[in-house]
């Protein structure tokens, strides 16, 4: 029979006059009647376009006010879960049984009527139940509402679950240490005498009180323990408003106190902290900023994400709804730097791993960067001062020692050119002392005649005496010369130095045949400078004077000296009738070392510059049209005289002016 079917098939498909079997066999037929076979047997797929998946549905069932801040870290991380680890769209709904303020049996069952209405279409894949009473209503009423449904809870401590839970149930613990955190409070305040304990009167405040008060019986026998949580809030407000400061307060939560009156506990953390004269601690991690110290603070945030994960995980399949329950996690030490400080906590009592927030940053966590790159500037800044620093004082020290040097060669020089007036010298030496001679011979004729002849022994004594004073001023003057000393700037006159250096050199310049024409202005030329070095410098340039006039005629052996101020400069002006300086020579006069004398060491002219320099002045040299050389010393005139000068100049021209303007004018 079954044979005899697939024969008919195959005779429909080839066509039962068989045409389409010689049709087939033709040549380029047989790949369009092949890509036809395909195109007929993948039409369904093509003509019916793939249904997208349906969304999964969540609900997540609070059992609390969702707008406690823990409420919402807890949602927000359970969402975020959702949505990274599940490919599918999933819409995710919220509920809240608000069971610190709504308990009554006919509010849930009206609520079990609204849950029937919202998600009777709608079915919920994964309930999200959050504490104890959220998983006990998910428990009891998924047969009626979504038999289908898995249940994850969260936020339920291990000892609050059911011993045993029911298929399709699994779930994260929670962990509130009130162990930790009370060890915590003792490390850090070890002298406490008192601990308080503050709470409300819902279940779950109940359960956590009395952990915090069996961690304190535990961890420090002894120890007064006062229980808050049957008080009012307004009570427990004046209480706190009146502790000794040897006590510390545990806040194991406050959602309802005794009076009925409901609560959001972080705003009673915050008023309860700010009259309590004691440091305030909790379990609870969304406290922290809110006034508490710290504690082994349990983070919502984690919860969340960890119970997001594991409903993803079951929604996906990766997990199965009937797996035990994880553990919780544990607590987290942290505290809050600011209650730390305004209790005068100290930080090195924090146990190792204990995290501090809320701490002001300093200026290195803030500007890392920029404080180091600062502090690299200034570094950079230190080591480039240094470094110009000690090229300063190398510096100075080569200066000082350049100072020394100029100084030792300029005395050296002073000591060359005298050492060419060594005959003049000696000859303006002799005669006082050769006078001296020939005076103390006469006295001696005059005492042996008889009688002695005392009346002219007076007049022969004060010719030794004033022969004897002439040689003490020659060499006087030579030793203020030739000492060495440093450079000694004082108000003086500069007539008086030209005149000294030029007794000095009369004798040599008669030697040499040389005439000597001074022509000083009549008043003193006040300048601010060293006598013995500006003497030095009129020295050297009357010496090379000479020099220069050698080999010209005794007739033409002529030096002119004079002085003079203009504006605020007073002059020594130099000539020479020699036979001038060459013009190749002239930029280069005044360099060290270059000379134009067959046996000259080239120091004087540079010598000379240098001190002229040294006093603020110049000075300069210049062919004369008639033959001869010029040498100009220019030194800056002490303001009162140069001025005084300027005016009587003035004055002067006004008179001529005024004087030969009333000379009657010719016929």
């Amino acid at each position: 029979m079954a044979s005899g079917k697939k024969a008919a098939a195959r005779e429909r498909a080839s066509g039962a006059d068989g045409r389409a079997g010689r049709w087939k066999t033709r040549p380029g037929c047989r790949s369009l009647y092949r890509a036809f076979m395909i195109a007929l047997v993948a039409w369904p797929s093509i003509a019916a376009p793939e249904m997208p998946e349906r969304p999964w549905h969540v609900l997540i069932l609070e059992a609390y006010d969702p707008w406690l801040p823990a409420t919402i870290q807890l949602d927000q991380a359970m969402r975020r879960a959702l949505h990274d680890d599940t490919s599918r769209l999933t819409d995710v709904y919220t509920e809240a049984l608000d069971t610190g303020r709504f308990r009554g049996r006919d509010l849930e069952d009206a609520f079990l009527g609204l849950l029937r209405k919202k998600y009777g279409a709608d079915t919920p894949d994964v309930i999200l139940a959050g504490a104890p009473f959220a998983l006990d209503f998910a428990v009891r009423h998924r047969t009626e509402l979504w038999p289908e449904a898995r249940i994850v809870f969260y936020g339920v401590p291990s000892g609050a679950a059911p011993l045993t839970l029911p298929p399709d149930v699994t779930g994260q613990y929670i962990q509130y240490d009130a162990a930790g955190t009370v060890a915590l409070a003792l490390r850090l305040s070890p002298a406490v005498r008192r601990i308080l304990v503050i709470g409300g009167v819902t279940e779950s405040d109940q359960g956590r009180v009395r952990s915090a008060i069996d961690a304190a019986a535990r961890l420090s026998p002894g120890i007064d323990i006062v229980r808050l949580d049957k008080l009012p809030y307004s009570e427990i407000l004046r209480v706190l408003e009146k502790q000794p400061i040897d006590s510390f307060a545990i806040f194991a939560g406050f959602y309802r106190d005794v009076r009925g009156d409901t609560f959001l506990p972080a705003d009673v953390v915050e008023k309860l902290s700010s009259a309590s004269t004691v440091p305030i601690y909790s379990v609870f991690g969304s406290m922290l900023g809110h006034g508490i110290v710290g504690g082994a603070l349990t983070d919502f945030e984690r919860v969340g994400r960890q119970a997001g994960e594991l409903a993803a995980g079951v929604l996906s399949g990766r997990i199965s709804p009937s797996a035990a329950p994880r553990p919780a996690s544990a607590a987290s030490c942290v505290v809050d730097a600011r209650q730390m400080a305004r209790w005068s906590l100290p930080e090195a009592r924090l146990p190792p791993g204990c995290s501090v927030a809320f701490r002001v940053p300093g200026m290195w966590e803030t500007y890392r960067w920029q404080v180091a790159g600062g502090i690299g500037l200034i570094l950079l800044q230190a080591l480039l001062i240094g470094g110009l620093l000690f090229q300063r004082r190398q510096r100075r020290r080569a200066t000082l020692e350049v100072h020394q040097i100029r100084a030792a060669l300029t005395h050296a020089s002073r000591l060359a050119t005298v050492g060419e007036l060594t005959a003049a010298i000696s000859h303006e030496i002799n005669q006082p002392l050769g006078a001296v001679q020939s005076n103390a011979d006469a006295v001696e004729m005059l005492l042996d005649a008889h009688p002695p002849r005392l009346d002219r022994v007076r007049d022969v004594l004060a010719d030794i005496r004033a022969a004897n004073l002439r040689a003490s001023e020659v060499v006087r003057r030579l030793r203020a010369l030739l000492q060495k000393h440093e450079l000694a700037m004082q108000s003086m006159d500069l007539n008086d130095a030209v005149n000294a250096v030029l007794r000095l050199v009369a004798t040599e310049a008669r030697r040499r045949e040389v005439t000597l024409d001074a022509a000083l202005v009549a008043r003193p030329l006040r300048v601010r400078g060293d006598s013995v070095q500006l003497q030095q410098v009129v020295l050297n340039l009357l010496m090379n004077a000479m020099e220069a006039m050698t080999d010209t005629p005794a007739s033409r052996r002529r030096i002119r000296i004079r002085t003079s101020i203009t504006g605020r400069e007073a002059f020594v002006h130099v000539d020479d009738g020699g036979r001038g300086i060459d013009r190749d020579q002239l930029p280069h006069l005044f360099e060290s070392f270059y000379t134009t004398k067959a046996n000259g060491l080239g120091l004087g002219l540079s010598i000379a510059r240098s001190i002229v320099r040294a006093h603020g002045g110049r000075i300069q040299s210049e062919n004369n049209a008639g033959g001869g050389a010029t040498f100009v010393v220019a030194i800056p005139a002490e303001r009162g005289d140069s001025d005084r000068s300027q005016r009587k100049a003035d004055l002067a021209g006004i008179q001529a002016t005024a004087s030969s303007a009333s000379r009657p004018t010719p016929p």
